[in-house]
């Protein structure tokens, strides 16, 4: 395959055609140790672990290895499915989010980049001493493709001190610096963010990925910035060959953003038309229906599906939690 047709499967995953991005790279001749395709299945193991099969990645990667130890690059995103399928299994929330709220942390981890790992279950505790033992050969270091998806999967065990450290040794690579940027948001550093991406713009203005990076910290910004952002993903849109979840949603957020909540509901139900358990689309459905003012049970028609997709979303269990405090608060009043 030609560097020109690599670049496009790489457009068509950041865009989030993640299904193209399997189609198109199934059919190429499987010789996973063959350095002219290790980019391809590293591609291919990403679309498919975006999709959430992880344990499709994990069987075609121990079926593939045999004996044979695995590439730096396949070997980390083992790791990364072993660590996303264990979360998804046991319906674990973020620990990210765990981390930037707070909530049940001791004082001296408050406002820190790292969730102690004493707070993480004994297998997540296993898996991180795993992903660290990977990270101390000096060779998997220098390698961008094994650093990212060992990165993402700091980011899902809380570790993002870790994964910004890993991370900074590729200031010129554009998915180590995605990530980076991803971080430093949930970080709530949107400082940080738009220094990494002026830095980029410098040398990588019109790449795709960069134009991401922009329009989630425009996001972040708010005020002028939502309508650049706007007009970001929709240049992304009409880039893409066919309509994407990701994208869809993002022009949606910037809709709602700038009130402009007919044209925001409209693209999260052709976004549903496509994915209808993708939890984005769903949580900010059940944002855009409150918005409109529809009846209650359509916004908890959304909230339902969202549950069920996805019972740790941080909206979810915001909505739990504050309906478990109304009704602590109703006992008490009726006692």
């Amino acid at each position: 395959m030609s560097s020109d047709a690599f670049v496009a499967l790489y457009n068509l995953y950041h865009y989030g055609a993640y299904q193209a991005v399997v189609d198109q790279i199934s059919p190429q001749p499987d010789a996973f140790l063959d350095p002219n395709t290790l980019s391809l299945q590293w591609l291919l193991y990403r679309a498919y672990l975006a999709q959430g099969k992880y344990t499709d990645v994990l069987d075609s990667l121990s079926a593939s290895a045999g004996t044979t130890s695995l590439p730096a690059e396949l070997e980390a995103l083992r790791l990364l499915a072993l660590v996303q399928e264990y979360q998804h299994q046991h319906q674990l929330p973020s620990r990210a989010e765990v981390l930037l709220s707070g909530k049940g942390l001791p004082t001296e981890a408050v406002g820190t980049q790292q969730l102690p790992v004493e707070l993480l279950d004994p297998t997540e505790r296993d898996l991180v001493e795993q992903l660290k033992s990977f990270m101390d050969d000096a060779t998997h270091q220098g390698i961008s493709q094994a650093v990212v998806p060992v990165a993402s999967a700091f980011y899902c065990l809380g570790q993002l001190e870790d994964a910004l450290q890993i991370l900074a040794a590729f200031p010129k690579d554009l998915e180590c610096l995605s990530l980076t940027i991803q971080i430093l948001l949930t970080l709530q550093r949107t400082d940080l963010a738009r220094k990494e991406v002026a830095k980029v713009k410098s040398w990588a203005e019109d790449d795709p990925l960069a134009l991401l990076m922009e329009a989630w910290v425009n996001l972040r910004v708010g005020g002028p910035k939502y309508r650049e952002a706007l007009y970001t993903f929709e240049e992304l849109a009409q880039a893409a060959p066919t309509p994407t979840v990701k994208l869809l949603v993002g022009q949606a957020a910037c809709h709602l953003h700038l009130g402009h909540l007919p044209e925001a509901e409209s693209l999260l139900l052709e976004a549903l038309s496509i994915d209808d358990s993708d939890p984005d689309a769903l949580a900010n459905m059940v944002v855009c229906s409150e918005l409109l003012q529809k009846p209650t049970t359509e916004s908890g028609r959304y909230l339902d599906q969202l549950r069920q997709a996805t019972p740790s979303h941080p909206l979810v269990c915001s909505v739990d939690e504050k309906s478990q405090l109304f009704d602590e608060c109703l006992a008490t009043l009726g006692s």
